[in-house]
């Protein structure tokens, strides 16, 4: 460690000891920070309040601002160009609290420290208290937070108000969260030691000289997409490193040269949802530190680990992890009898009862290791192997995990994948395109020097950690490895297919301020004031709204029943994205989550009411909001099974951050039927005649989507086997009657529906239904999506052969020429929804220009309301050379409507051109 690192340590180090004014001067001395301009007071909030009353264009709200928390506040004190510039002398200038404003250009810039209670905060709540005390001065304050044996930095970015000039934002809110005092995490004192004045660079790679210079610095510093680079490289290093080395069973999906990649992704995914736990304290640390290991298996030592290439970590440990411990409830977890019945072990193919005994030194410290982790249940660690006679529709033996006491069966991972050191991998340059040699290092030890961090960036709260947003796009771009689109290795990309926050963002919020302007002025003529006050309820800058009770009322009674899509949700962005938009506007209209409850509960069947209500009573209010919004509301496609799954984790995390106690952790529910592996593009045509036979085809459906509701809560290995059995007779049954109709396209409907079963979560469905999928039958409210991008001459196989599938199946109006793969998206999108529904789709602007894209055109000024049309050329959106437009597309009349267009040059604005 560096003298700076050590001496950060130190000053940390203090907050556990000192006062926290001393603390905090001496840790901001520590990174080169100074100044004699303060104003000392008695540290009390009141004090604080008394010495700067509130502005009154941002008045101060002392419920937001947590105020009751304040245990103490102190201002340290100001910095202004000229200390920033080495001048001296400054201290007999007179403190000044109304620095004068210049666009961006604050000439000072004030620190505080704020006392709190002892307790777990959210980064919102530490956001919030940052706005409020922002709210109390005209220049920008970054405050230091104490809580409990850990600190919180918090840097708050002030802009001009686009629509008053003679106001500045509070916009977004970067924190360095939960920063240990004593024992700090590694990464937290690289972030610090970035932050020092004296290793920050401004115009011309010179140190800062302004203020303005300054906070341009520090966000540079603050940048999460540097941190996503730099753990992107090294986790794709690993990820080809391990595909030279390790061996899934004969089961598993193959690369066209033999290699593991879909099942190395699935891998990752679960590596990195425990280590998510383990942050969380939900996983005990003895799992992944090689010292602890070394207790519990047999002849097996720390050491030997960086060399060992007989995978017992794997086998023995994160195997036992997955499938007999996260996925099965805590009093069923035991190591399998040894016992066998005509030859054959009556535990066979059962995932619920660890493996692997003689590899532990021994059984009862690991039974009793495992017996502390809560029951997750969720599907992410459903083992895949198939064995007969645990399903009846298996006949053979198929083995995908390999979870296996026979050695043929098993899985070989290399313990050095997990605890190796760093090192120079011969082959990596070759396999990842690059001519420098490449170096690769366990995956435990990159995991080990990131912090990570649960909850959800937003564009205007920013943890400096590894969230599931961050994590989203790097495995996107790994996605690129197996992906069926191209049938290429994208090895050199660093995001060129991931959608950014600040796009998702905008996109999910015009999205749905559109779906209620229709549904709140049904007629079609709104109120002249009621865009504005939709925005203001939307928008995540505006702390309240101005909705009347009725339609306050009426907007949660909307969201209800709200039906979402995203035809290729990849990560899961857009999904994710509108989750946290519906959950903030649920926080605004029904802070006591009366509306909300009353409003599910009212939807719900006798039979399931009594335990929806303890929910609601048990848990908080997001955790039901999240709950039910993904269970009514969100619904994911994609042609990649690992797609679905890192979608998945994404959401299952989102309920995991809502629960605070892990003794009575709720488990997950089943996104099986949320989150689909499927072809988007290709619909299942119905029978001449369907609609006649709808009053008997509809009873079915209904009973199917009955079984498939309680799967979604279903937790024990009896409930889940019983809800898939009946879903299999269901589906049967309904193909039976389908066949039965007659007709040339009745045969294959009802193949599809019974050949398609959502509990199989590493199977693609080559078509998408939303009817029986979803039991969507009239249309979803807000399809939206960055689709693929794929040239009509991109030579793949898989291309080809999907345009070939899409012609042919004459379900399109817009093909024309040489057609890219996002305009099919395009059309599907529209045409799946329902009257009023909006289609939001980023594509290239390519579709407003190109030949092949003109039969597209006119379909749509024929058949579609274009509400608007967002150039973006100007803005870089993607790592890759496209430009870009946002299409907003209604299912309404709009021969005679007058599409609006925006020029976006420097960001995103729904106000105008900006």
């Amino acid at each position: 460690m560096t003298e700076l690192r050590t001496q950060l340590a130190d000053a940390l180090a203090t907050f556990a000891a000192k006062p926290l004014r001393t603390a905090a001067l001496d840790l901001l001395a520590t990174l080169g920070y100074r100044s004699e301009k303060t104003l000392e007071l008695d540290g009390s909030p009141a004090a604080f309040l008394d010495a700067f009353p509130e502005n009154p264009q941002k008045p101060f709200r002392p419920d937001k601002a947590r105020v009751a928390a304040w245990r103490g506040i102190h201002l340290l004190f100001q910095l202004t160009d000229a200390e920033i510039r080495g001048a001296v002398g400054q201290s007999e200038l007179a403190f000044d609290s109304a620095a004068v404003f210049e666009g961006r250009n604050f000439r000072s810039y004030l620190f505080v420290a704020v006392d709190l209670a002892p307790d777990a905060y959210t980064r919102t709540q530490l956001s919030e208290i940052t706005r409020e005390i922002n709210r109390l001065f005209l220049m920008p304050v970054l405050v230091i937070f104490r809580h409990g044996e850990s600190l919180t930095l918090a840097v708050i970015d002030r802009r001009l108000n686009k629509r008053a000039a003679d106001r500045d934002v509070l916009d977004k809110v970067t924190v360095i969260k939960d920063i240990r005092a004593v024992a700090p995490h590694r990464a937290h004192i690289e972030i610090l030691h970035d932050l020092a004045l004296g290793q920050l660079t401004g115009k011309d790679k010179r140190p800062p000289s302004n203020f303005a210079e300054l906070h341009d610095a520090w966000r540079k510093a603050l940048d999460v997409q540097t941190l996503n680079r730099r753990f992107f490289i090294e986790i794709r290093n690993w990820f080809y490193w391990a595909r030279l080395t390790a061996r899934f069973p004969e089961g598993a999906v193959k690369d066209a040269d033999g290699h593991d990649s879909e099942a190395l992704i699935r891998l990752l995914t679960r590596m990195i949802f425990c280590w998510f736990l383990r942050e969380k304290r939900l996983l005990p640390a003895a799992l992944f530190d090689a010292d602890r290991i070394a207790a519990l298996l047999r002849d097996w030592s720390a050491a030997d680990a960086d060399r060992d290439r007989d995978g017992r970590y794997y086998k023995a440990i994160l195997q036992n992890l997955f499938f007999a411990t996260l996925s099965t409830p805590v009093e069923e977890r035991k190591f399998r009898s040894v016992r066998s019945y005509n030859g054959k072990n009556t535990h066979y193919g059962d995932q619920r009862f660890f493996r692997h005994v003689t590899l532990f030194a021994e059984k009862a410290p690991v039974e009793d290791l495992y017996k502390s982790i809560p029951f997750l249940n969720g599907g992410l660690f459903e083992n895949l192997d198939e064995v007969p006679g645990r399903d009846p529709d298996i006949e053979t033996e198929v083995r995908i995990d390999g979870f296996s006491d026979v050695v043929a069966k098993q899985p070989l991972l290399p313990d050095f994948l997990f605890f190796g050191s760093d090192r120079i991998v011969p082959e990596l340059a070759a396999a990842i395109g690059e001519t420098a040699a490449q170096r690769a290092r366990g995956l435990l030890d990159i995991f080990r020097d990131y912090k990570f961090t649960i909850e959800e960036n937003t564009p205007l709260e920013e943890d400096i950690a590894l969230d599931p947003e961050l994590l989203g796009r790097a495995f996107e771009n790994l996605l690129a490895s197996v992906n069926p689109e191209t049938g290429t290795v994208a090895r050199k990309s660093t995001g060129s297919f991931y959608t950014p926050r600040e796009i998702v963002h905008y996109m999910v919020s015009e999205s749905l301020v559109r779906y209620l302007l229709t549904a709140l002025a049904p007629a079609g003529r709104p109120s002249p004031g009621l865009e504005p006050r939709i925005r203001e309820l939307v928008s995540e800058e505006e702390p309240g709204h101005s909705l009347t009770d009725a339609e306050a009322d009426r907007v949660v009674a909307l969201l209800g029943t709200l039906r979402i899509l995203d035809p290729a949700c990849g990560s899961g962005a857009f999904p994710m994205g509108l989750l946290q938009l519906l959950v903030h506007v649920l926080r605004k209209l029904d802070p006591g989550n009366e509306r909300w409850k009353a409003a599910k509960l009212d939807a719900l069947p006798s039979e399931m009411r009594e335990k929806a209500e303890q929910v609601f009573v048990a848990e908080t209010f997001d955790y039901t909001r999240k709950l039910e919004l993904i269970k009514d509301c969100i619904h994911g496609v994609d042609i990649q099974p690992s797609a679905i799954q890192i979608s998945k984790l994404r959401f299952f995390l989102s309920l995991v951050i809502e629960q605070t106690d892990p003794a009575r952790l709720r488990p997950l529910p089943n996104l099986e039927t949320k989150f689909v592996c499927a072809n988007s593009l290709l619909g299942l045509p119905r029978p001449d005649g369907w609609e006649l036979f709808q009053h008997q085809i509809e009873p079915k459906e209904q009973a199917l989507l009955r079984t498939r509701s309680r799967y979604f809560f279903a937790q024990t290995k009896a409930e889940k086997d019983a809800c898939r059995k009946e879903d299999r007779k269901l589906r049967r049954e309904l193909a039976v009657f389908i066949e039965g109709m007659g007709g040339s396209s009745s045969g294959l409907l009802a193949s599809a529906v019974a050949g398609w079963d959502p509990y199989k979560s590493d199977r693609r469905a080559g078509y998408f239904d939303p009817e029986s999928m979803f039991g969507v039958r009239d249309g979803f409210d807000i399809t939206i999506g960055n689709p693929p991008y794929v040239r009509a001459d991109e030579q793949s196989d898989w291309n080809q052969v999907q345009r070939k599938a899409i012609l042919d199946s004459k379900q399109y109006d817009t093909l024309w020429k040489k057609w890219d793969l996002y305009v099919p998206f395009i059309e599907r999108g529209y045409k799946l929804l329902r009257p009023g529904g909006v289609s939001t789709m980023i594509v290239s602007d390519a579709f407003c220009h190109s030949k092949y894209a003109q039969k597209a055109q006119n379909w749509l000024l024929q058949h579609a309301r274009i509400l608007r049309l967002d150039f973006c050329a100007e803005l870089k959106i993607f790592d890759a050379a496209v430009h870009n437009v946002i299409t907003i597309l209604q299912n309404a009349p709009g021969a005679t409507w007058n599409p609006d267009r925006r020029v976006h040059k420097e960001t995103l604005c729904p106000f105008g051109n900006c």
